[in-house]
C-alpha cells in the first residue's frame, strides 16, 4: 500500500469537523514515498469517509520525515488515529530494519499518554491490589551481614512514623484506616531500603511464552552463543544509536541466522541417516520415530473458585444444631494478656524469629526485622501497642498465600483427593 501526501487545502475541505489548530494536529503530512497507486487512493478514501488521520510523518521523531517502512522503497505500514486520540500520541518512529524481526518490514514505535483516575473510595482497594500484584512478581532476597540495608533506611521517614504513632497512642477515636496507614508506612521504610540494596528481584516469567528454538534438539551451545552475541549487539544499538552499533547488530544477526541454518541442516541429515539404518535394523524404533511420541492427555487448569470452595469446606464443620439455653458468662479481664508490650519483650520476640521464611503480601521477611531490631525497636513497640489498644489488625497481616502442590499420585483435576 503506497502512500499519498495530504495537502493543507485537502485536509480543511475533507475534515470540516476537526479543528487542527486547537488539537495541535499538523495539517501537512510528509513522506519519503513519492509513488502513487490505487491502494494509496483507497487508503485516503477510507480516512476521508471515517474522519481518520494518518500518523506517519506527523508526530514525534518521524514528524516532517515520513520514513520508508518496506525494503527501503515504500511505505506500507501505517498508524491511523482518530482526532480524539491524536493528542495522546507522544511519539512515533519507524525503527531501522531488523532481519530477525521481519523479512522486509521495519518495526514501528508508538508512545501513548495514559491518564488514570481513581476516587477516594477506591483508594484502599487500589493500594491492596497493587501490593498483591507487586508481591506476585517480586521476592525479597536476604544476604548475610548486609550493612547496606541499615545504611539505606530513611531516618526522616522513621522519625515521622515514630511521631505519628505516638500521637495516635494519645488520641481517642483511632480508626482502622489510621492503623493501616501507619503499618503501610513502616513496611515502606523496610521495602524501600531493600529495593536500594537490590534485595527485591524479579521473579522468572512462568507464562506461556517460550523461545521458538529453545526446545529444538538441534539448538546447541553454538546457537546459544551466537544468540547471546546478537542480543548483546541489539541492546547496544538500542542504548547507543550509531552507524557502528547498527552494523554490528546486522552482522551478529546474520551470523546467528547462519548458525541456526547450519545446525538444523546437520541435524536433519543425521536424522535421515539414522532413520534409514533403523528401518532394517530396528523397525519398532523406526516406526516410533515416524509416528512421533504419544500425545499426553490434556488436563485443564483448575479454576481459582474451585480452590476457594475446597478450602471453605475444609474450614467448615458440619456440627448439628442443638437447641440449648444461653449460658451466662461473666466478663473477665486478663491483665497479663492486656499489659502493654515493652522494648525488651519485642526484642526478645524478634530474636526468636526464624530465617529463610517466605514473606507475606507486604514483602517483609524476618531478616528485615532482625536486622533493625535495635534501630527501629521503639517504632515496632509503639506500633504493636497501638494495635493491641485499638484491636484493629492490619488487613495485610490477615492475608495468607496458599499454593497447592500436586503430589503425583492422584487426579490433577480433583482438588479433594
Amino acid at each position: 500500500m503506497n502512500n499519498l501526501n495530504y495537502v493543507a487545502d485537502e485536509n480543511t475541505e475533507i475534515f470540516e469537523d476537526i479543528d487542527f489548530e486547537q488539537l495541535s494536529i499538523p495539517v501537512n503530512r510528509n513522506t519519503q514515498d513519492k509513488s502513487r497507486n490505487n491502494y494509496g487512493y483507497k487508503l485516503v478514501d477510507f480516512c476521508r469517509s471515517l474522519n481518520l488521520l494518518i500518523v506517519n510523518g506527523r508526530v514525534g521523531v518521524d514528524k516532517d520525515i515520513g520514513k520508508l517502512t518496506c525494503k527501503n522503497a515504500s511505505v506500507v505500514d501505517y498508524m491511523i488515529s482518530s482526532s480524539a486520540l491524536f493528542p495522546y500520541i507522544l511519539d512515533f518512529n519507524v525503527n531501522d530494519f531488523d532481519e530477525m524481526l521481519s523479512d522486509v518490514h521495519c518495526g514501528v514505535y508508538v508512545k501513548l499518554k495514559a491518564i488514570f483516575e481513581t476516587s477516594e473510595e477506591d483508594h484502599d482497594g487500589v493500594n491492596a491490589s497493587c501490593t498483591e500484584v507487586e508481591n506476585k512478581y517480586t521476592r525479597p532476597r536476604w544476604e548475610k551481614n548486609n550493612d547496606q540495608f541499615l545504611h539505606n533506611l530513611d531516618a526522616n521517614d522513621v522519625q515521622k512514623c515514630l511521631e505519628n504513632v505516638n500521637v495516635l497512642l494519645d488520641q481517642e477515636g483511632v480508626t482502622q484506616h489510621d492503623v493501616e496507614d501507619l503499618v503501610n508506612s513502616v513496611s515502606s521504610i523496610l521495602v524501600n531500603s531493600a529495593k536500594k540494596c537490590g534485595m527485591l528481584t524479579k521473579k522468572k516469567n512462568n507464562g506461556s511464552y517460550s523461545r521458538k528454538n529453545k526446545k529444538q534438539k538441534w539448538f546447541n551451545k553454538e546457537c546459544e552463543i551466537k544468540r547471546k552475541h546478537f542480543m548483546k549487539a541489539k541492546n547496544n544499538e538500542k542504548n547507543n544509536r550509531t552507524n557502528e552499533s547498527s552494523d554490528s547488530r546486522k552482522k551478529a544477526g546474520k551470523e546467528y541466522k547462519k548458525e541456526l541454518r547450519k545446525q538444523f541442516t546437520q541435524y536433519k541429515r543425521q536424522m535421515v541417516n539414522e532413520i534409514r539404518l533403523l528401518k532394517s535394523k530396528d523397525p519398532k524404533e523406526y516406526w516410533k520415530i515416524i509416528t512421533g511420541p504419544k500425545k499426553s492427555e490434556h488436563i485443564a487448569k483448575i479454576q481459582l473458585d474451585v480452590f476457594v470452595n475446597h478450602f471453605k469446606k475444609l474450614n467448615s464443620k458440619n456440627v448439628p444444631e442443638v437447641e440449648s439455653e444461653p449460658v451466662q458468662r461473666e466478663y473477665m479481664c486478663n491483665e497479663t494478656l492486656n499489659v502493654l508490650l515493652t522494648v525488651d519483650k519485642v526484642q526478645e520476640g524478634i530474636k526468636k524469629l526464624k530465617n529463610q521464611k517466605a514473606s507475606g503480601v507486604d514483602q517483609i521477611i524476618n531478616e528485615f526485622l532482625k536486622a533493625t531490631s535495635e534501630q527501629l525497636v521503639q517504632l515496632y513497640t509503639a506500633m504493636f501497642n497501638l494495635i493491641l489498644n485499638t484491636g484493629f489488625i492490619p488487613n495485610s497481616w490477615c492475608i495468607g498465600l496458599i499454593k497447592p502442590l500436586y503430589k503425583g499420585n492422584s487426579d490433577k483435576g480433583n482438588v479433594d483427593i
